[in-house]
């Protein structure tokens, strides 16, 4: 072997046994979602939140979630309340990057009139159970064997606001930063606050 084949091989070696680690521990998601944390944390990119106060159509409420206990939940008992509706997966890294500013604006923004529906997608609701806990998030999770049309989507995370008069006003496909002002002030907007 040539000086520069061993060169080569120094320079790789290192990095693609880091990946194959990361890869065969399951370590490889939390480390992307970290990584894409940052991005929007430093506003490198910022996803749109596309929140236009537009009409995409009404919401369906005569859907079944079920909380963490495994206990019913009917999509109706939000009926006349804003509604923040996020899917997402503990398997997903963007799911995970965008989690601690829902939980931020959940935070700041939940109330009587404004209700968070953080729809794990996940097989096991263990594994969400456990992966909230030790995240210290305590948005409210629920899941859902069948989702009406108007939610289905092949992209995760995908966001969903619904307003009032069950009008479906913002809707996202992948990451986005919802920990500002603008979604605040959308949200306190839709609820006359």
């Amino acid at each position: 072997m040539n000086e520069k084949t061993k060169s080569l091989l120094k320079e790789w070696v290192l990095p693609i046994a880091i990946i194959g680690i990361l890869w065969v521990t399951g370590l490889h998601r939390p480390v992307i979602a970290f990584m894409q944390r940052m991005i929007l944390t430093t506003g490198i990119i910022k996803p749109d939140t596309d929140l236009e106060n537009t009409d995409l159509g009404t919401a369906d409420y005569t859907w079944q979630l079920y909380d963490e206990e495994g206990q019913p939940v009917s999509f109706s008992a939000f009926r006349d309340k804003v509604v923040f509706i996020n899917f997402f997966a503990t398997w997903c890294p963007p799911c995970i990057a965008e989690l601690p500013g829902i939980q931020n604006l959940y935070e700041d923004s939940a109330s009587d009139d404004v209700v968070f529906v953080i729809i794990s997608r996940d097989d096991d609701p263990q594994k969400t159970i456990d992966f909230m806990k030790r995240k210290e998030f305590d948005l409210p999770v629920f899941y859902a064997n069948s989702v009406p049309d108007e939610f289905i989507s092949n992209v995760l995370p995908s966001t969903f606001i619904i307003d009032r008069n069950g009008k479906i006003v913002s809707r996202h496909h992948g990451m986005a930063d919802y920990d500002n002002q603008k979604v605040r002030d959308f949200i306190s907007g839709l609820a006359g606050q």
